[in-house]
């Protein structure tokens, strides 16, 4: 989580280089799992390109290239009350639901 909010509050000309680094001290499902961890922060709707672009403007170039139809279609899966994710036809659709307490 620091790395996270380390990448939100950095210069955007920083933010690549900030996760260079720390990519170098972890495996890919690590940064996978990071990756969901930023685009959970993100609530709200969005079309994939807009999520990445999002992530993108957010944490920077680097994190946004982890996002992807299958890790969307996944954390869908796995988080069905935080994620949605349809991609129908060129039709897509995310919406990432906000944390209330008691979920």
């Amino acid at each position: 989580m620091k790395l996270i909010t380390k990448l939100r509050k950095a210069d955007p000309g920083k933010k690549s280089q900030i996760w260079e680094k720390a990519f170098m001290d972890m495996s890919r499902e690590q940064a996978e799992s990071l990756v969901k961890e930023m685009i959970l922060s993100l609530p709200g709707y969005y079309r994939l390109q807009n999520l990445v672009d999002q992530m993108h403007e957010t944490y920077g170039f680097m994190p946004s290239m982890f996002v992807s139809e299958p890790l969307l279609r996944g954390m869908a899966i796995n988080m069905p009350g935080r994620v949605y994710a349809a991609f129908t036809h060129g039709l897509d659709c995310v919406e990432i639901k906000k944390v209330t307490k008691g979920r």
